[in-house]
């Protein structure tokens, strides 16, 4: 059988892949394996034959030894499709990201003109429907990727349900702590497995300190590169302390002392600037993004969607200094923090942001609702 043949007869539901010999008596022979077993050699009794098992252990995307020569490992499969379920701000970079990829890209949202923003920013197709009705009609491969940054758990639970019942390369989902927990919890009432579960990236993205739309996209496609080329880092320990907490890791053969130097001195900075940003980004009471931080957010989402309709909202609650006055401050700063948590519960549900503007005033930005 030739090669093309053999490639042809491929099941693209599975994870495929070739291996070629690069340099050594060997060069040029080439192995694809299906589900980990090998379909198909270029010589029957060549290389292969003999050291098939070891180059099925290489990694993906690198030019490695076995049995002595240089083989380099690679995945087969067709076009990778992106599936965005959720046209909000962060879904704008995602696209744009994903086609400089050459994905294909389908963005689903159940409001107009943000599919319209969408296909503005170059999605392949848009479908406007209900996330259910439009992902019955997805058949997904494994070479789709699920992304899912709705504007609620609801939706979430709702892709999610319809998803993880179909073939895929991977499903990530975007979400605070709270959310993630919720939608856990929901998946695993409706009789969900829980190693199907724990499969999904949630939160989505790798854990680079992600705080705007264009860095969380960023971090959601990385994801993506690293489960497509089925990355896993070199050694044990490396991944052990990025678990416990490592910033950074050197590993052997050691760079030049000014590099490693260079490393820490950068690892020091970001820690200082992260630290100065969370402290300044959001209001120490009630965790809401402050006033300054809220205008350039609200810019930034006028600029993903500049035909949305918006709504801005003014919250003064009349004559607080009452409330501190008869019970406390203590009692008083409660009562503001719970204010704010409901603000932020019924505005985000719609892709709005809340700030606290003054001390017993908040500002709330989002989509306008009818």
């Amino acid at each position: 059988m030739k090669f093309y043949d053999a490639v042809g007869e491929l099941n693209t539901n599975t994870k495929n892949r070739m291996f070629t010999v690069c340099k050594g008596p060997h060069a040029g022979e080439k192995m694809i394996t299906s589900a980990g077993k090998t379909v198909w050699c270029s010589e029957e009794n060549g290389f292969f034959a003999a050291q098939g098992a070891c180059a099925a252990e290489l990694p993906n995307g690198s030019l490695s030894e076995a049995g002595g020569e240089a083989v380099f490992a690679e995945l087969l499969g067709n076009e990778t499709r992106i599936v965005i379920c959720g046209a909000g701000h962060v879904s704008m970079p995602v696209i744009s990201i994903a086609k400089m990829m050459r994905c294909h890209v389908t963005a689903i949202d159940d409001r107009e003109q943000f599919v319209r923003n969408a296909l503005d920013h170059g999605a392949d197709e848009g479908i406007c429907m209900g996330f259910e009705e439009a992902l019955a009609d997805i058949p997904g491969s494994s070479d789709t990727y699920f992304i899912i940054v709705t504007r609620g758990h609801k939706y979430d639970t709702e892709c999610l349900m319809s998803i993880v019942q179909k073939p895929h390369a991977y499903i990530g989902m975007i979400g605070s702590r709270r959310k993630v927990s919720l939608v856990r919890e929901a998946l695993a009432a409706a009789g969900v497995a829980q190693e199907v579960i724990d499969s999904v990236h949630m939160p989505i993205g790798l854990r680079i300190g992600a705080e705007t739309p264009e860095e969380i996209a960023v971090s959601i496609m990385a994801e993506s590169i690293e489960v497509k080329t089925d990355y896993t880092a070199d050694s044990d320990a490396e991944v052990e302390c990025l678990r416990m907490g490592a910033t950074d890791f050197i590993p052997k053969p050691y760079p030049q002392k000014e590099v490693v130097l260079a490393r820490m001195q950068r690892t020091i900075e970001l820690f200082e600037e992260r630290g100065t940003i969370l402290s300044t980004e959001r209001d120490q009471l009630t965790g809401l993004y402050n006033r300054e931080f809220f205008y350039r957010y609200a810019e930034q989402y006028d600029v993903y969607h500049p035909d949305v309709e918006t709504d801005a909202v003014l919250v003064d609650i009349n004559h607080f200094h009452i409330v501190n006055e008869r019970y406390g401050r203590s009692y008083g700063d409660e009562l503001l923090k719970k204010i704010a948590t409901m603000l932020l519960e019924a505005f985000a549900a719609d892709d709005g942001i809340v700030c606290r503007r003054e001390a017993d005033t908040f500002l709330a930005y989002c989509p306008h609702r009818t």
